[in-house]
């Protein structure tokens, strides 16, 4: 009789069961040889492998993904989601088990386009091992064996009459003691949507196969029956989701069972999205788990992290994690397929059936055996029917009448005039909705007008309160005056003109006693704002013209002074430029005009070489 020595992380320590109820207890109750993988009870057939669940975000859902399988695990719950993968997925998944157990899930999902649909193909590699064990006989050690399971699978869905269809083949080894076993498999599924795609259902069978052969013992394969359903319920905010999931699995070596599951997911910045999860088993496994299971997720572009928790009061807690990444881009004829399907169904919603057909037309060419695009061009066929009945016409055009839908109302009694002219009171009824068309249209023109016009005031405002934060009082007033012009009610900018001009009229003060005439000048002028006074700036303006008149007078003597030194000492291009800044000072000045012309004279007669130069 065989015995086995289990090195755990603690050390060796002895065990003197049979090999069967140690790896019963180590391998989810598969038996060693005769035991070893199966078992005439619960749980019976095997490997192992098969029956370990995969993808975190599944088994945080309480094992309910059937009817949701959207992620790279699907190639192992239901073959046909690989079809709602958007992109290329890959997922890296870690088990660290019970009984020292590890189990490493990767799975890869391609989509492509061929022959006018969408095609999806996927791979699968899954490894079950355990820490090595001493083999013992009579008493005596024997050596150390590993046991481990493999599953290698390729993965291939499309869409069959508005249903995904999906296939997954697999090659399950097995080696146990040095012997090792194959066996083929063969996993089935579909998977449909309605309620605008919110709900979704999925069935499948998997592990159709052979028998895995493992020294004498011959291991059925654990063939199971699944199907479910998952609704996204709306939530007032449509960045968050809330996922509603349930699946029954009906195994032929074990218990029938339910999962069900429920995931929150919304955004935590502007790059990160995360997602809580948690989900209930009716009954447990044969092959271990527990009733409950807790999940999270991350999400941060096409990069995926979730993470499930497994609590066990026999076997201990579980942790599980995995990684998901989707690269490239969306089919382009995919996504041309989806705007020309959301477009034919705006036509036929407004009754656009011209443009309509021609993008069923489009959609034809694209993919020909389009399941949507035949129902839509049945829906087409029936709408353009009934529009070519007088009495709809009729009726139609007066409904949309009363519902205040003119334009509608226009396009009914015009297609009505046309099918049946000599109908009484259609031209009338024509006339009076194109009427109110031509009314409805120039209302909306100058609702228009009103509106961009009230946001130029708004802009301009906007505009004058940073001119005024900054004392630009001048180009602050100039803001408002626009705004008032634009909108002579608009007290605020009544407001900010009597404001802006009673700063300059302040600054215009002070500048008078600081003696800056010139800026006190164009400071009043400025308060004035076109008119004729502003408090007493007319006043202020008079007396500052008289200050400045004979503060230039004096100024234009002086320099009259120095230009006539400056000539009788030879120097006339210096005396030519003072004579000519007296003459800007008090242009009417005669004498320093002819003094001026005399300068020039001389120069002309000197040739420009004038003495002292």
């Amino acid at each position: 009789m065989f015995c086995v020595r289990h090195h755990d992380r603690q050390g060796p320590k002895q065990s003197g069961i049979s090999v069967g109820l140690l790896l019963l207890s180590l391998f989810s109750q598969f038996p060693l040889q005769a035991d070893f993988f199966s078992n005439s009870d619960q749980g019976g057939r095997g490997p192992a492998a098969l029956k370990r669940e995969t993808g975190v975000r599944a088994l945080g859902l309480g094992g309910a993904f059937v009817g949701v399988a959207d992620d790279a695990s699907a190639v192992d719950w239901n073959p046909a989601g690989l079809q709602q993968l958007p992109q290329s997925e890959f997922l890296f998944m870690h088990e660290d088990a019970y009984a020292d157990q590890f189990h490493e899930f990767a799975a890869y999902a391609h989509p492509f386009w061929k022959a006018g649909k969408r095609r999806t193909w996927g791979g699968r590699f899954s490894y079950l091992s355990m820490d090595p064990i001493d083999m013992v006989e009579d008493g005596a050690d024997v050596g150390q064996t590993r046991p481990w399971e493999s599953i290698l699978g390729l993965s291939y869905a499309e869409s069959v009459g508005g249903v995904s269809v999906g296939v997954s083949g697999k090659i399950v080894r097995q080696e146990v003691a040095g012997q090792s076993g194959q066996a083929y498999a063969l996993d089935v599924g579909l998977l449909g949507k309605a309620a605008q795609e919110r709900l979704a259902w999925g069935v499948g069978v998997a592990n159709m196969g052979t028998k895995l052969t493992l020294g004498e013992e011959t291991i059925l394969l654990p063939l199971i029956l699944r199907s479910g359903a998952s609704y996204v319920v709306a939530l007032p905010s449509k960045k968050s989701a809330l996922l509603l999931a349930l699946e029954f699995d009906a195994p032929v070596d074990d218990k029938s069972r339910t999962g069900i599951g429920i995931e929150y997911a919304a955004p935590l910045s502007r790059e990160w999205r995360g997602a809580l999860r948690g989900g209930y088993r009716t009954d447990r496994p044969s092959g271990g788990g527990a009733r409950f299971v807790l999940g999270a997720g991350l999400e941060r572009g096409s990069l995926r992290f979730n993470y499930a928790f497994t609590p066990d009061p026999d076997l201990g807690a579980s942790h599980r994690f995995d990684l998901a990444v989707r690269f490239g881009t969306p089919l382009k004829e995919e996504v041309q397929l989806r705007t020309l399907l959301d477009q034919a169904r705006a036509d036929l919603n407004i009754g656009h059936f011209a443009h309509g057909l021609e993008t069923l037309e489009k959609i034809h060419r694209l993919s020909p055996k389009n399941q949507e695009a035949r129902n839509l061009s049945d829906a087409f066929q029936i709408r353009f029917a009934e529009s070519l009945d007088p009495d709809m016409l009729f009726q139609q055009g007066e409904q949309a009448f009363k519902n205040g839908r003119y334009e509608k109302s226009a396009d009914f009694f015009r297609k009505l005039v046309l099918v049946q002219p000599d109908r009484p009171g259609a031209s009338q009824a024509l006339a009076q909705a194109e009427a109110a068309v031509a009314q409805e249209r120039r209302e909306r023109a100058k609702t228009e007008v009103a509106r961009g016009r009230q946001r130029e005031v708004q802009e301009q405002i906007l505009w004058a309160k940073e001119e005024e934060k900054r004392s630009h009082w001048e180009t602050a007033l100039e803001r408002w005056q626009k705004a008032f012009a634009l909108d002579r009610n608009t007290a605020e900018a009544k407001a900010g003109i009597e404001r802006c001009r009673s700063a300059l009229y302040a600054l215009a003060e002070k500048a008078e006693a600081s003696g800056e005439l010139e800026k006190a000048q164009a400071l009043f002028n400025a308060s004035q704002d076109g008119l004729t006074s502003y408090r007493s700036s007319a006043s202020h303006l008079a007396a500052l013209d008289q200050r400045l008149k004979t503060k230039r007078a004096g100024e234009s003597r002086e320099r009259y002074a120095e230009g006539s030194r400056a000539f009788a000492s030879g120097d006339w291009v210096r005396a030519q430029k003072l004579f000519e800044e007296a003459l800007q000072l008090t242009p009417e000045d005669k004498t320093t005009r002819r003094a001026l012309e005399r300068v020039r004279e001389e120069l002309n007669r000197q040739g420009g070489n004038p003495q002292g130069k």
